[in-house]
């Protein structure tokens, strides 16, 4: 039973580990970066932009930049929010998990009753 439950842990890790990279990576393959989006602003001075960049990161190498999003995944540290600057993202997740978690149990628990119950009913009258 050990055995499975670390095998299965490994399986966890490994699929976080790919998911992560593979948003990673699918981020900088779209055109742009960040400082274009972050900025909105065409007329921008390429000095702010360049700064922009800086603050982000990206003036670093892709393998860099790699390492620094997967230090940063694992230790929670999500950065600042875009649509909600300058809070950090911790911030805003934070103040909206409790609404989530309710809708989330209110939905689980009306699946599960609705779930049994439609069950039951059909295992009652089975072959009739």
């Amino acid at each position: 039973m050990t055995g499975y439950l670390v095998k299965r842990a490994g399986q966890m890790v490994l699929t976080l580990f790919l998911i992560i990279s593979l948003t990673f990576f699918l981020v900088q393959a779209q055109p742009g970066d960040y400082a274009t989006f972050y900025a909105l602003n065409p007329d921008l001075p390429a000095e702010v932009r360049e700064q922009i960049k800086a603050s982000f990161g990206l003036d670093k190498p892709l393998w860099e930049q790699y390492l620094i999003h997967m230090k940063n995944t694992v230790t929670g540290n999500f950065g600042v929010s875009f649509g909600h600057f300058p809070r950090p993202v911790i911030e805003v997740l934070a103040e909206r998990i409790p609404r989530t978690a309710v809708l989330f149990l209110t939905a689980t628990a009306t699946s599960f009753y609705i779930g049994f119950f439609l069950g039951k009913a059909i295992a009652w009258r089975r072959g009739g």
